[in-house]
């Protein structure tokens, strides 16, 4: 193998390398995928200690009791599934996008939106028993398996489902004005 050989074989990889980092319309960029997981996580950990003190204030319950460390009790499932959830709420939204408007064309205000609540609907059926169970954790402390057993033989798991599609319908909104 030569060096006139090389070259070329070198300036394709670096293409290659550099279009799977491109930002052109159905490119797939891993490292946005991995920083959101990253940013999802750190999001979630951050903000978890207040959703446990804003849980105990809705139950009636005094926080004062709590140690430190049990304002993150709960957190480990959401933290380790926010990147999973996320990436399945925009899979829902393109893909609805694109059924709605199958166009080149920019999308229209109205698609986003029905786009945006039928991924939120969607989304809903993970994140209602997620934030059930979690919920049960921050106020209790049982473990994750031991919660969802509980939600499961007492019938609660989905207890709060309209609630959940109202509240993850409103990503039809989120994303008509992220789109302005």
């Amino acid at each position: 193998m030569d060096g006139g050989e090389a070259l070329p074989n070198r300036a394709h990889r670096e293409s290659t390398a550099s279009s799977s980092t491109s930002n052109a319309p159905g490119s797939f960029s891993a490292l946005s995928f991995v920083a959101g997981l990253i940013a999802g996580a750190a999001g979630q950990a951050i903000g978890h200690p207040l959703d446990t003190l804003k849980v105990h204030a809705q139950a009636g319950t005094s926080a004062l009791h709590l140690r430190f460390l049990s304002l993150w009790r709960g957190a480990a499932v959401p933290v380790a599934t926010v990147g999973a959830v996320q990436a399945i709420a925009l899979g829902i939204f393109e893909n609805s996008r694109r059924a709605l408007w199958p166009h080149e064309r920019p999308t229209p205000l109205v698609c986003l939106a029905a786009a945006g609540s039928t991924c939120g609907v969607g989304v809903s059926l993970i994140t209602c028993p997620l934030s059930r169970v979690k919920i049960l954790q921050q106020l209790t402390g049982v473990s994750f398996v031991s919660g969802a057993r509980a939600c499961l033989e007492s019938g609660t798991l989905f207890r709060a489902y309209p609630t959940a599609v109202l509240w993850e319908g409103t990503r039809g909104t989120y994303m008509v004005l992220y789109s302005l």
